[in-house]
């Protein structure tokens, strides 16, 4: 049996278990906590020079009307949210990590190294085999540093669908020329994964 600290290389693993010593938890968003984690989640990418690509309305209400599929996820340390992500599953095996991101104080305490711990050991208990961390690029660029940060979390590229979140709905984009190329982990390895 793997656990999800003996995927994580070395060094994420230590991060990890830093964050639980500095009193950070994992754990889903309640209704009147998501607002919060929206908001996080946009201030996370406009430090990064770009927009998140779905409104607070439209986040709000996807998770109200699909509360099966979709789910928001919190990181606090201290009684404050330092991080967040949206979640959805795509299938009875697959869960795609959306959108994650952390405050600037999350970012000192490896806050994303810890929902991805959470979100691993979570997906295992539900006999999940693949945890998709989604694409590496911004505007259709790869940005190389979000890239080596999945890699170095244990992800290897694939290729897959993307999906768009709709109310009510996973509306799937078919590509005709290629698929875009997508981290997954896939969560039936019964070893950790090499730098």
């Amino acid at each position: 049996h793997v656990t999800q600290i003996d995927m994580l290389p070395k060094s994420k693993a230590q991060r990890m278990r830093a964050f639980a010593r500095h009193g950070g938890t994992v754990r889903e968003a309640v209704a009147d906590e998501r607002a919060k984690v929206y908001h996080l989640l946009l201030d996370n990418r406009r430090r990064r020079g770009v927009n998140l690509s779905i409104t607070r309305a439209l986040f709000l209400q996807t998770l109200e009307d699909c509360p099966n599929t979709h789910k928001c996820w919190v990181a606090t340390s201290g009684g404050k949210l330092v991080g967040g992500a949206f979640t959805i599953e795509t299938s009875e095996t697959t869960t795609q990590v959306t959108y994650w991101g952390d405050s600037l104080e999350g970012r000192k305490l490896s806050t994303v190294t810890a929902i991805y711990g959470f979100l691993l050991e979570r997906l295992f208990s539900q006999r999940k085999t693949h945890l998709d961390l989604g694409k590496s690029s911004v505007g259709g660029v790869l940005d190389e540093g979000l890239s080596r940060f999945k890699e170095e979390l244990g992800a290897s590229h694939s290729l897959q669908e993307t999906y768009v979140v709709q109310p009510a709905t996973i509306h799937q984009i078919s590509r005709s020329e290629g698929k875009e190329a997508l981290l997954t982990v896939n969560l039936c390895r019964s070893s950790s994964p090499t730098n």
